[in-house]
């Protein structure tokens, strides 16, 4: 799979990068040109040590949503509108995730396909996401604060943020910067815009997961194991430090425009040297 030494890179970065909007896909594909290849093995296993942070750091609201559920999809169907559902928080966020999931799915599914690992590793790919992750982190400086609650969202603009998630699926574009941002956008206050795209993620990382253990064709020997747990391992603790760390700063009220100064130079020069110019 990988030697050590990788293995505790890719677990570095990837802890670091999962929820900073920076790309966490874009890193590892740059540290895979340096050291070679990710092992998608080793992708799933460094994937599954930052979703159990996710679970860990989001588990209260995770209670509450699966016992609101129930009553949602109950409310939901027979109202056939979401307007009464407004009146609970948590039955609307359900209803929420379900209809952000949907586009995601439909976006997302079929890129990973089509986006198969000779183009995934192209750093012309990369640069561009990177890019593009910096504009949509500008976009979000300028949200008119006015705050707004996730009861007060509609469903256009939760379907927008399906989809701004499901494109996120190309390596290079920040899935959290992008969808915070965008959430901010469209009014959210910064805490509760990060707040929506990491409940929102949870099912779309597990989807992205269990797609990954259908095309594993790889024999997994018990090296591999031990490699892997190391990376989990260590994307989990780094993972849970800067999601707090990162929560803290949504729930000041910053939004996360500065990052656009590190992801727009990297992906300018990702993008030269993939197309060869840097020498």
């Amino acid at each position: 799979m990988s030697d050590l030494l990788t293995v505790i890179l890719l677990g570095l970065v990837q802890g670091l990068t999962e929820w900073l909007p920076v790309s966490s896909s874009g890193h590892l594909v740059l540290v895979g040109q340096l050291r070679g290849d990710v092992s998608l093995v080793l992708d799933l296993a460094l994937h599954l040590g930052t979703t159990m942070v996710l679970v860990a750091y989001f588990r209260k609201d995770l209670v509450r949503l699966t016992r609101a559920m129930p009553g949602a999809l109950r409310q939901g169907l027979r109202e056939r509108s979401l307007e009464r559902v407004r009146d609970s928080p948590d039955r609307l966020v359900v209803w929420w995730v379900i209809l952000v999931t949907i586009p995601t799915g439909l976006i997302a599914v079929p890129l990973a396909f089509i986006l198969e690992s000779r183009f995934t590793t192209n750093l012309v790919t990369v640069g561009l996401g990177l890019i593009l992750t910096s504009l949509l982190l500008l976009l979000g400086r300028h949200h008119d604060g006015r705050g707004r609650s996730l009861t007060q969202l509609h469903v256009h603009e939760v379907l927008v943020l399906g989809i701004i998630q499901g494109i996120a699926v190309l390596p290079g574009v920040s899935r959290s910067g992008s969808t915070i941002s965008v959430g901010m956008r469209q009014g959210l206050s910064p805490a509760e815009a990060g707040r929506l795209s990491f409940l929102m993620a949870i099912p779309a990382i597990l989807g992205a997961g269990l797609l990954s253990l259908v095309r594993i064709s790889e024999t997994v020997s018990a090296g591999d194991l031990q490699l892997a747990l190391v990376g989990i391992m260590l994307a989990a603790v780094i993972g849970y430090l800067t999601l707090h760390w990162l929560m803290g700063v949504l729930q000041r009220g910053s939004d996360l425009s500065p990052f656009a100064w590190y992801t727009l130079p990297l992906g300018l020069l990702v993008l030269l040297w993939g197309l060869g110019l840097l020498g």
